[in-house]
């Protein structure tokens, strides 16, 4: 037989293909196309034709210019006349890379005619069928290699699934491995590709019951627990995902594991553990920034951790990856603190990215805050002109700001010009429904508020502001309880719809009643109005001592609450 050695076939396609198939590429030799005749070295036992060498030449040519059929043809024909090993392994190389299975059966072929018993000529003899259809001739050839090497028969049989692209392959495969998994009911391998199989598809309770199966067999299996890991979280199923992949730690330590570990432990707002996580990745990592970024997200979770979580994004800042995260986290630390004009000057620093609208954002929830309101305005607008894709989120903003400035009638007419270009908006229909109401336009509240209701009629929060609107500005008391009631039935604790209940029974003399509901809703959630409904039903009942305590408690917590100081005015100066 004639051996050919060719020293410069180093095209993108070869490398990429082999690379599909876990074979390690010879050492090549660069070359230009050009001089390719002058570059390429033979070694022979005996004399090659020049038709087998113009049809290498040809095929690396085509490979270069990335006529990956052209090539194959060529070297598929080299290998027909020459039957050389390495000529033939480069073909079926390609026809993997081309999803080729005629030109692969073909290559396979030669391959087996020097080598009958190649595991790796058998693995692709496998691909071949199962890309042909031809199930009885895949089975035949992954029980030769399940016979012949069984020790790394489960890493060959991943390999021929990666092999496969196809859907109608995928499919075939299924039905060759579930054939084989009935003569080899035992064979964990085999439970496990079809789990895998399974997995890809999305049908998630088949691929947890083969997986049970496999780890029945085979106790601890990394790869299995790995692959159960990705079955629960495709099921949401995070608290069995998170044991899964903490088992296949155990087993065999895996920083990247760990880290998706880490992440499914925040996603459950299980901070603690995944600090623990965390903290212990970085210890072994320290060079590792990505961690340090993410152990600074988890310590701000945490009570009395933001100091430490600063510390280390103030390590970071100057690390050009992570500057705007940082700058942006930063400036939330800064405004927990009260440190306005620092967290300001950190939320402007934010740079063009994912980060600056939220930075911006918060800039003017900050002015905001300081009662700053003309300037919050000035950094809406700005905000609008750079992001006009969020005009719907800002319009809300926007409104809410005016609404501050008790310049009601601008908020309405922003948020009804949002909604001339979204008209079923529910948040934008809400948001007008309450200007709506101080604009004293109860036909406007009842009208938003019901269209929002016909398109989500179980929206407990629209129905609740309506009972509320109907019990406060109207006499239709009725209409208004069966709106709260439908409210509180699908939100029975919600503090503010139990509120709204007993301003309903104070609106029609059941004093009693009321102070029994807004005694429990503020007991629940201590706000401004809540408590002003209470102080004024607790002295309806000549509980003044009462009503001016708790009165006095509430300003303390809101002091600047409008509704708050007009009840100080009218019961405290009494």
């Amino acid at each position: 037989m004639k051996v050919i050695k060719i020293m410069a076939l180093s095209s993108f396609f070869i490398l990429a293909a082999c690379a599909e198939l876990g074979f390690k590429p010879q050492k090549e030799a660069s070359i230009e196309v050009k001089k390719v005749k002058e570059s390429v070295e033979l070694e022979k036992q005996t004399a090659i034709s020049p038709k087998v060498m113009f049809l290498l030449l040809t095929a690396e040519v085509a490979g270069q210019r990335g006529q990956y059929g052209i090539a194959l043809d060529g070297y598929l024909r080299a290998a027909a006349i020459e039957k050389d090993i390495d000529v033939i392994k480069r073909s079926a190389s390609i026809a993997v890379f081309l999803q080729d299975e005629k030109k692969l059966d073909e290559a396979v072929g030669y391959w087996l005619e020097i080598d009958e018993n190649n595991l790796e000529a058998r693995h692709l003899k496998a691909v071949a069928a199962i890309q042909g259809g031809k199930n009885a001739v895949a089975i035949e050839q992954v029980n030769f290699i399940l016979d012949k090497a069984p020790q790394d028969f489960d890493v060959r049989m991943q390999m021929i699934i990666k092999n496969l692209r196809k859907q109608e392959s995928l499919r075939v495969a299924y039905d060759v491995f579930a054939a084989l998994n009935k003569q080899h009911p035992t064979n964990e391998t085999l439970y496990f590709i079809l789990a895998y199989l399974d997995y890809q598809a999305k049908q998630y309770l088949p691929a947890q019951q083969k997986l049970k199966q496999a780890l029945e067999i085979r106790g601890n299996w990394v790869k299995a627990l790995l692959l159960q890991g990705q079955v629960y979280i495709g099921q949401n199923k995070l608290e069995l995902a998170t044991e899964s992949l903490q088992q296949a730690v155990a087993e065999k330590e895996n920083d990247k594991i760990s880290e998706q570990i880490a992440q499914l432990l925040i996603n459950q707002n299980r901070f603690k553990e995944a600090l623990d996580v965390l903290e212990d990745l970085s210890d072994k990592n320290p060079g590792n920034n990505a961690i340090k970024i993410q152990l600074a997200l988890v310590l701000l979770q945490l009570d009395h951790r933001s100091n430490e979580a600063e510390k280390i994004l103030l390590e970071l800042v100057e690390v050009a990856e992570y500057k705007d995260q940082c700058f942006y986290y930063l400036g939330r630390i800064a405004a927990s603190k009260k440190e306005n004009k620092n967290a300001l000057n950190w939320f402007d620093g934010v740079g063009e990215g994912k980060y600056r609208y939220e930075a911006k954002i918060s800039m003017v929830l900050l002015l905001m805050k300081e009662n700053s309101l003309d300037d919050a305005l000035l950094r809406v607008e700005q905000v609008k002109q750079a992001y006009p894709a969020k005009i719907n989120e800002l319009a809300l903003i926007e409104s809410e700001v005016l609404s501050r400035k008790k310049q009601y009638q601008q908020a309405f007419d922003v948020l009804s010009s949002a909604l001339l270009k979204s008209p079923e908006n529910s948040d934008i229909l809400y948001a007008r429904a309450l200007i709506a109401e101080k604009l004293g336009d109860i036909k406007t509240v009842e009208d938003d508020l019901k269209y929002i209701l016909e398109k989500r009629p179980n929206d407990a929060t629209a129905l609740n502001a309506l009972g509320y609107t109907l019990a406060d500005k109207t006499d239709r008391y009725e209409e208004a309880k069966g709106y709260i009631e439908k409210a509180l039935a699908i939100k029975p604790n919600e503090a503010v719809f139990i509120d709204s209940y007993g301003w309903m029974f104070f609106k029609i003399g059941r004093i009693e009643e009321a102070k029994k509901h807004l005694e429990k809703a503020y007991a629940l959630q201590p706000q401004a109005e809540i408590a002003g409904h209470l102080v004024e039903v607790l002295s309806a009942l000549n509980l003044h001592k009462e009503a001016k305590e708790l009165l006095i408690k509430a300003l303390e917590l809101n002091g600047d609450d409008e509704y708050l100081l007009s009840l100080k005015q009218r019961l405290l100066n009494e």
